[in-house]
């Protein structure tokens, strides 16, 4: 089966029979239409002498204007290769500081959890300690010279502080993981804590 047909289009004024595929018709109607214009002009003008002088130019001149339209095109395809170059390097940079940032933020659970284990591993041993020197400070195991006495009661302070680092390992622990915690407000001298 053929898929082209024949049709009719007047170019300065004489009739041509042309083949084009089927469904192209007023494409071509309307290329033809546009050599017509052009030829006219030039002819209209009077510089060319000859219709096919006149063809000529006309079509130099089309062809001069498609040549822009592709030098065009491929300048504006080039701008929008660039454009996406930089985009995908764009997008490749945020990728790049989203896995960072997953990477840091992962991080920060793994040293929160530690933080937090090994603070509830020392708090039990250290609660232990504590309750054993209390029993020898109240003489429970027997009685306690003075010179024992200043041992117990230093063993027994750096005991506390270490109890005390270990909760407030617990608290920024949960801080960072987010965890609700209660504030207590009081009353508390300054200096006292400073000195």
């Amino acid at each position: 089966m053929d898929n082209t047909k024949g049709i009719s289009v007047k170019i300065l004024g004489k009739e041509y029979q042309v083949i084009c595929p089927v469904g192209q018709e007023q494409k071509l109607v309307n290329a033809a239409r546009c050599v017509d214009q052009r030829m006219a002009e030039i002819r209209n003008v009077g510089r060319v002498i000859g219709l096919d002088r006149v063809a000529v130019m006309a079509a130099i001149n089309l062809a001069n204007d498609l040549l822009g339209i592709v030098n065009e095109t491929e300048e504006y395809t080039s701008n929008i290769n660039a454009n996406l170059r930089q985009l995908t390097t764009n997008v490749e940079k945020v990728l790049a500081k989203t896995k960072k940032e997953e990477e840091i933020k992962k991080f920060e659970t793994m040293k929160s959890d530690f933080i937090s284990f090994a603070s509830h591993q020392l708090k039990t041993p250290l609660t232990g300690i504590k309750w054993f020197i209390e029993l020898v400070m109240r003489e429970k195991a027997g009685s306690l010279n003075d010179q024992q006495k200043d041992y117990m009661n230093y063993i027994y302070r750096s005991n506390q502080q270490m109890i005390e680092l270990v909760d407030d390992l617990l608290i920024v622990s949960r801080i960072e993981s987010g965890r609700k915690f209660d504030i207590v407000k009081n009353t508390t001298n300054i200096i006292s804590i400073l000195n």
